[in-house]
């Protein structure tokens, strides 16, 4: 999904973190979209959550962001939900 690939490669660029709220204003999709987007990448474990006070900052995995980054994984391109 196109989404995915535009939100991973911010968050490869940015080491510290996104909230949601930061990747709206980058990316000019929708809250709901980066949401649910975000969800499925958590769930395919290529990003985490760090709470931070009643922030969420998510993390991208940096096991392999190469692969995460070029669209390798199949979680970033296959999910069609």
């Amino acid at each position: 999904m196109e989404e995915n690939k535009i939100i991973a490669e911010l968050m490869h660029d940015n080491n510290i973190g996104c909230s949601i709220t930061e990747l709206v204003l980058r990316t000019k999709l929708t809250r709901s979209s980066i949401r649910t987007s975000l969800a499925r990448m958590e769930g395919a474990g290529i990003v985490t959550v760090r709470k931070i006070g009643m922030a969420k900052v998510y993390i991208l995995n940096q096991k392999n962001p190469e692969n995460i980054v070029s669209g390798k994984n199949p979680a970033i391109e296959n999910n069609n939900a």
